[in-house]
């Protein structure tokens, strides 16, 4: 699996872990829901900025490295 679909697979598993639905991490996040949900579905081709990711980190009270950090899962 490429890098970045990594990191979007990580991306909403963390948003589902703090119950936030995209259009919510949108509105908190100030990423527009649309560029959300394409860097989601679509990372190989809109992969996640480093900026969006401590956006997102922030809005949802994680720390942006989770994102990045191999688990013995990934």
């Amino acid at each position: 699996m490429k890098y970045s679909a990594t990191v979007a697979k990580r991306v909403d598993k963390a948003l589902s872990s703090a119950k936030f639905s995209v259009s919510e991490a949108s509105e908190k996040s100030g990423i527009p829901r649309v560029t959300l949900t394409r860097r989601l579905r679509y990372p190989a081709s809109s992969p996640f900025t480093v900026r969006e990711l401590h956006q997102i980190a922030e809005a949802i009270g994680c720390d942006v490295s989770e994102f990045f950090i191999r688990d013995k899962k990934s």
